[in-house]
């Protein structure tokens, strides 16, 4: 008996394994996905790439490191500098704050909050430095902010460009420190980067 169940389970079972219909509807594969042609690469300045530099830069040790790029693939932008400070208590002979770019004539320039820094170009006024400047493509717009200060001393320093057209705009340089040590000490971080402008 069971094997007569075995056999009538495996006759279904070949009966039911018969070979599929093989035709298949032709696709027009053209009509369903068509040719667009090839994708242009979109501009995107946002994930360019930041350069750290020395943060100790002075006027005589500094190379411009800008490149040259073609007159008819370079652009103009407008490149804006702000700088803030703030002192919480007294204000010690031997604090400073100096804030480092580099100017329309490719060289560097200082602002130093210390009215004595005979190599400054300029000094802040009320604890405030701004400027506008226009620069071309291939200069570095570098940000090199250093100082010592004391307790409770907040510095904000940034800087930004946009393409005169208003086609591109580059990320901001940006920092933000505090120096929360006790007496005058140096800021949490000497900085200095830069981006080659394109």
């Amino acid at each position: 008996m069971k094997k007569l169940l075995y056999i009538a389970y495996l006759i279904c079972l070949i009966c039911s394994c018969k070979p599929e219909d093989d035709t298949y509807i032709e696709e027009d594969y053209d009509a369903l996905f068509p040719f667009k042609g090839i994708d242009k690469p979109e501009l995107s300045y946002e994930d360019m790439t930041i350069i750290t530099a020395d943060p100790n830069l002075s006027p005589s040790t500094y190379r411009y490191n800008g490149v040259d790029i073609p007159e008819e693939d370079s652009r103009d932008y407008d490149v804006t500098i702000n700088c803030h400070y703030a002192y919480e208590g007294s204000n010690s002979a031997s604090a400073f704050i100096t804030l480092r770019y580099v100017g329309e004539d490719k060289n560097l320039k200082i602002v130093s909050s210390d009215i004595r820094d005979k190599d400054a170009d300029a000094h802040f006024q009320n604890n405030d430095f701004s400027i506008k400047l226009r620069l071309r493509s291939g200069y570095p717009m570098l940000l090199n902010l250093v100082g010592k200060a004391p307790r409770g001393t907040r510095v904000e320093a940034s800087i930004s460009a946009q393409s005169v057209d208003g086609i591109i705009k580059l990320p901001k340089l940006q920092t933000i420190q505090s120096q929360n040590k006790e007496g005058v000490d140096l800021l949490p971080e000497q900085y200095c980067k830069y981006i080659i402008l394109p």
